[in-house]
């Protein structure tokens, strides 16, 4: 199972204020809590990550006016540390940095930091206290020092950047220093950054857009954000057939009945059509239902999906009985990347409660976001001396996420 990012903690950041504690991330996360709790907050702080090695302005409308972002408006200071699964040569670097706000929109970069170890010590098997590979810049010096994990004892292993012509101390290191030669941890942790996929919304109505057929030159990698091409994506990765046979067991499972996926294209143009019985359906007959599913199918049966998915909400516009059947779609994914979403199903958070450590609860306690895992009760609670399902529980308040 992959994991990307290990741990997460925010600081002054939205709802979670300076006693929020970090938040641990395995494969699979399913976030519950009230509206309000913190769940999207959590969302946005990897979205801001994410557009993060574009450039420090360009991660910054995410979130909006930085002022705003500052938990309740106290201080002016928020910052972000995010320890990351292993480099492939490398232990499990650190990123860190901190935004200071100010008034009218304004915003500076305060601090940033990546930490990787590299050495092992030969006589134990652990790392070395000290890394060969640090990225540090602290606004209070405004200087910017590099240590190489490349250079050699006879090289100058420290190297104060020059902060004039060099590296421009208004933006991020990752967005001016992740060359995968010279910098591979830099260049690893943008990459990991840069290649995760947030689903925040689902516009799939009868009138929208994304039943249309869509334009064939655009790429077909890896599904957009916001849809467009994830008709060419599921097209794509139903050209290899054990991926096919993935996405039609979950495409019978989810909207029985549909038994093939086809693809039509037209002028430059295609479209997704399905097969029920001995009709062919096109996108425009497709319930709101099925185009969620195949969207989903295009994200979730991914052979090579991106390091992280974020998705919100995955039960929405599907039937109950559905609902099992995404949970185990959410845990088959969770073998080839890591995949964080948030839900208000307690049908869905059934299904994890022989894996309760997956499900994160998210509270406010004094005002301040808390998310830690699920801790189902071991007393019996119904009749029979059976304990209530872990979606039960959480209806019941045993294991909080609840409005009061």
């Amino acid at each position: 199972m992959a994991t990307l990012i290990k741990r997460i903690e925010l600081k002054n950041f939205l709802s979670f204020g300076p006693e929020s504690p970090a938040v641990e991330l395995g494969p699979l996360n399913v976030l519950i809590g009230p509206n309000g709790s913190g769940k999207s907050n959590l969302v946005n702080a990897l979205s801001f990550l994410h557009r993060l090695p574009e450039g420090l302005e360009q991660a910054r409308t995410v979130l909006g006016d930085p002022s705003t972002v500052v938990w309740n408006g106290k201080g002016s200071e928020f910052a972000l540390s995010v320890d990351l699964g292993s480099h492939p040569s490398e232990s499990s670097p650190t990123y860190q940095i901190g935004i200071r706000a100010g008034s009218g929109g304004q915003h500076w970069l305060w601090r940033e930091r990546i930490v990787g170890q590299t050495d092992l010590d030969p006589n134990n098997g652990t790392f070395l206290e000290e890394p060969r590979e640090v990225v540090y810049y602290d606004a209070n010096g405004r200087v910017a020092t590099i240590r190489d994990a490349a250079a050699s004892e006879t090289q100058a292993a420290n190297r104060r950047v020059d902060t004039e012509d060099k590296f421009r101390v208004d933006d991020t290191v990752l967005a001016q220093r992740a060359y995968p030669t010279e910098y591979p941890l830099v260049h690893y942790v943008a990459d990991s950054f840069k290649f995760t996929s947030a689903f925040r919304s689902w516009p799939f109505g009868w009138d929208s857009q994304v039943r249309n057929a869509q334009t064939t030159s655009q790429p077909a990698n890896r599904v957009d954000e916001d849809w467009r091409n994830y008709q060419l994506v599921l097209n794509r990765i139903c050209g290899e057939p054990k991926v096919k046979a993935r996405v039609l067991h979950y495409l019978d499972a989810l909207a029985p009945g549909l038994r093939d996926i086809g693809f039509d294209t037209l002028g430059g143009a295609g479209t997704l059509r399905v097969t029920e019985g001995d009709r062919n359906l096109t996108m425009d007959r497709l319930s709101d239902g099925t185009v969620r599913v195949l969207a989903m199918l295009a994200v979730f049966c991914h052979p090579k999906p991106p390091p992280l998915i974020v998705f919100e909400e995955p039960e929405m516009g599907l039937h109950p009985d559905m609902i099992p059947t995404v949970a185990e779609l959410l845990r088959e994914a969770a073998t080839r990347t890591q995949v964080i979403v948030t839900t208000h199903s307690d049908i869905l958070v059934d299904c994890f409660s022989a894996t309760p450590e997956v499900v994160l609860v998210c509270e406010k306690r004094d005002g301040q976001t808390h998310i830690q895992q699920a801790r189902p009760s071991t007393i019996p609670l119904k009749k029979g001396g059976a304990p209530l399902s872990l979606g039960a529980q959480w209806l019941r308040g045993s294991i909080g996420g609840k409005r009061w």
